[in-house]
Formats: C-alpha cells, structure tokens, sequence
C-alpha cells in the first residue's frame, strides 16, 4: 500500500504580519494544483488573522511555531510529512524532528540549514 505524501508547512505567524504565510500558502497552492493527492497541513498562531481562512487544514498553535517547540515536534511525529517547510520559523530542535520523522526540510528566509 502506498502512502499518502504530505506536506507541512511551518510559516512564523502572529498577530501582524503575513508574509511568510503567504510565501507559504503560494507553495501549498501550486503543490495542490500539480499534485492533488498531496496531504497539506498548516501550523500557525491562533492569533494569525488568517488562522481561519486557511484553505488547508492547519493545526493553531498557541503562539508562533517559533515559540511552540513542543507541539510543532507533536505534530511533526503525528503528522508525519515527507517534506516540512519552514518559513522563518524552524528552530534546530523542531528541523532534527523532522529529520528523525524522514521528513525532507526547507529553511528559507535565512537560507539556513541545519
């Protein structure tokens, strides 16, 4: 049985600002367009002003994915994607999950890896 590939996208949100969500939801949109059968998934900030227009399913987090160590290592063991997408937000501990996880990553913004 093959799995289902998915993608998990960790944009650094909070109560202003949007451009990483945006960069972020413009790279879910295109994966969807080309691959539809790709499972998409969201960590943002319940105080993101968009959290609930969200067109994908998205778990909201307390505070920025920055400051929510926890939960996004939660989410990346349940969630188990084949690639993790950090925008401006992946902390070293929270990428070596997603390694551990056989997720692929990508840092952009700083063009750090990790």
């Amino acid at each position: 049985m093959t799995s289902v590939p998915r993608l998990l996208l960790v944009p650094v949100s909070g109560p202003r600002g949007m451009g990483e969500y945006a960069r972020c939801l413009a790279v879910a949109d295109a994966v969807h367009e080309r691959w539809p059968q790709v499972e998409i998934r969201f960590l943002v900030s319940r105080e993101a002003p968009y959290v609930d227009s969200c067109p994908y399913p998205r778990v909201a987090l307390p505070s920025s994915p920055t400051r929510c160590t926890r939960e996004v290592l939660a989410e990346i063991a349940a969630f188990r994607p084949g690639l993790v997408l950090f925008d401006n937000s992946g902390r070293t501990r929270q990428i070596k999950a997603a390694r551990a996880a056989g997720a692929m990553h990508a840092a952009s913004e700083a063009g750090l890896d990790y």
